[in-house]
């Protein structure tokens, strides 16, 4: 699918898509992949049900994507390994942590991605806004690629993105504090 796993952070996956070589299509593979991982987990949970007994269906898996430039780099001393850094893998990491449990969080920049991919009806406005460390106050989306596109739930516009939540820029201010 053309995703790379970058590392694992305590039980958090880092993956990306468009290193080294951009991919224009970039956020809708990612969005394919991360919901192939969410049926993957489905599937994994109700075969361990079965061996390991009834609160393993209490796993689930969190999702978070958001699109962007990044800074990658090998770290050198006992354990060598490429790493991201950036704003673009912190306000990912505030997708995945702010999701929920089998569901697809996407930031706006991903959303607006997703829209220009003619795939808007994948995404659906989050009606909360997201109170994201060290970002503030976020507008995000609950993606679901096998949504079909005779959905008309879903955004069918980049304008639809930006009128779904207008939000006094003067509240983001007071949520950035760690």
């Amino acid at each position: 699918m053309g995703i790379f796993k970058v590392e694992t952070i305590g039980d958090s996956d880092v993956a990306v898509c468009g290193l080294p070589e951009p991919n224009k299509n970039h956020a809708v593979r990612m969005a394919r992949f991360a919901s192939s991982c969410l049926d993957d987990m489905s599937i994994l949970i109700k075969r361990l049900e079965v061996s390991i007994g009834p609160g393993t269906a209490d796993l689930a898996l969190r999702v978070g994507l958001h699109s962007g430039p990044t800074i990658a780099g090998v770290l050198r001393g006992e354990k060598a390994r490429f790493q991201l850094y950036g704003d673009t893998v912190n306000t990912a990491s505030r997708m995945e942590a702010s999701s929920e449990s089998n569901r697809i969080q996407a930031s706006q920049k991903t959303a607006e991605l997703i829209v220009e991919a003619r795939k808007g009806h994948w995404l659906t406005a989050r009606k909360d806004l997201v109170n994201a460390k060290g970002k503030g106050l976020l507008h995000t989306f609950w993606l679901n690629p096998k949504v079909s596109k005779n959905n008309d739930s879903g955004v069918s516009s980049v304008e639809d993105l930006e009128t779904e939540h207008s939000v006094d820029s003067n509240n983001n201010d007071e949520s950035k504090i760690d």
